[in-house]
């Protein structure tokens, strides 16, 4: 067998041409599955031309070096032009970066937690996806599913619909940073909130499944439901409405009929927060009558 004469540049993987003009790799150490009988082999030292009389070609894409003895298959002329153009064609083919599925899968996710939070400020950090996925690159911009679980860290998948499918699914971490009323100090059981008790900050609510107070009239006057340490983002699970009137206290029934104001004086006989309904006994009648609290010590007969 002729010694090949051209050398082999490291750092490249050769292709050859089958009969069946199909690009076969030249898988290192083995035979082509497609003839396991060829005759030739040669080293990455050396690259051969011309063997045998017939026209051989063999074909570089930046691959992956290799030293081991390579494997090869004689390639008709008439196979030439065909293997060639496949070839080309491949090189041609642009792939999807990494840094273009990152890109595709935070826009996305960044414009969905902005329709949710439309006042909040939104961080999306997504994991980097590995340089070494070789995915075939995409004729239309790549699709973002919505993603799959809950509070900050989530799972997105990434696809392309074509020309050659594939999927990819990312994960992030997001951030949703909103303005939120917490507790400017610790508060005890029971204690009622004034406008010295809380603040708004800006802080990340991604993890608050139990929901937050915007704003510090939501909270004002109401009474705290348990201890709250300082800090407290505050949630309805922790806040109840502030008792005005309890059972024994002295109230004022109020009766208002047009321009027309009357009041009596009475007795509470259940305690009552604002809005409630309680019974009050009119203390000159001795009536007992259905009330709601509008105010600290203030009831009114509800409409018969």
């Amino acid at each position: 067998m002729p010694k090949p004469k051209t050398p082999v540049t490291a750092g490249f993987a050769y292709f050859c041409g089958s009969l069946g003009g199909n690009l076969l790799p030249l898988n290192t150490g083995r035979r082509q599955s497609g003839n396991p009988r060829l005759p030739l082999r040669f080293t990455a030292q050396d690259r051969p031309d011309i063997i045998d009389g017939r026209c051989s070609i063999y074909l570089q894409r930046p691959l992956c070096p290799f030293t081991q003895e390579i494997p090869v298959t004689r390639l008709s002329l008439s196979a030439l032009a065909l293997c060639a153009s496949l070839l080309l064609s491949t090189m041609t083919q642009a792939d999807t970066s990494a840094a273009a599925v990152e890109n595709s899968a935070r826009d996305y996710l960044t414009e969905l937690y902005r329709q949710q939070n439309p006042d909040a400020q939104i961080d999306v950090h997504i994991n980097p996806v590995s340089t070494r996925l070789r995915l075939p690159d995409c004729a239309s911009p790549l699709t973002v599913e919505v993603p799959r679980g809950s509070g900050s860290r989530i799972t997105t998948r990434v696809a392309c619909d074509g020309p050659q499918h594939w999927a990819l699914f990312v994960t992030a971490k997001v951030g949703i940073l909103h303005q939120v009323i917490i507790t400017r100090r610790p508060v005890g059981r029971g204690e009622v909130l004034g406008n010295n008790d809380i603040e708004s900050r800006l802080l990340d609510i991604s993890d608050e499944t139990r929901g937050y107070y915007l704003a510090p009239e939501d909270v004002i006057g109401r009474s705290a439901s348990r201890h709250l340490p300082n800090a407290s983002i505050l949630n309805a699970g922790m806040l109840t409405n502030s008792t005005l009137i309890e059972r024994g206290d002295s109230v004022i029934i109020e009766v208002r009929t047009g321009a027309m104001h009357l009041r009596a004086q009475g007795t509470a006989l259940e305690d009552g927060e604002d809005g409630a309904q309680i019974r009050v006994r009119n203390d000159r009648s001795g009536q007992e009558i259905k009330a709601r609290v509008v105010a600290r010590g203030l009831v009114r007969p509800l409409a018969r």
